[in-house]
């Protein structure tokens, strides 16, 4: 039972969300977060990757990432899948690009 009235209970603050810092330092790996905070904190590995090592590195890394979570139960190689992604990503630029 709390040692507060119902009327004093109720003016108390609400508690302050728990703030996530995007390096997620103190965030566990279980907590379920939203797509935005994700893309955050992966932006944030990612130019690190980028400040951190030369190009040919960083594309080495990437590879090596991909081919260890790459589905292997996909009918295309890893190298296809990624050439038409980076001709999607193209053609959806170009297409933002004629709308402005």
């Amino acid at each position: 039972m709390s040692k507060y009235s119902d009327e004093q209970e109720s003016q108390k603050a609400p508690p302050e969300p728990i703030k996530m810092g995007i390096e997620g330092k103190e965030v566990s790996d279980k907590v379920v977060l939203t797509s935005e905070e994700i893309k955050k904190r992966c932006h944030y590995h990612l130019q690190k990757l980028v400040l951190n090592y030369s190009p040919k590195e960083t594309a080495a890394i990437m590879f090596e990432f991909i081919q260890e979570y790459y589905d292997t139960d996909s009918k295309d190689r890893l190298d296809v899948q990624l050439k038409r992604y980076v001709d999607m990503l193209h053609k959806r630029e170009e297409k933002a690009k004629d709308k402005s």
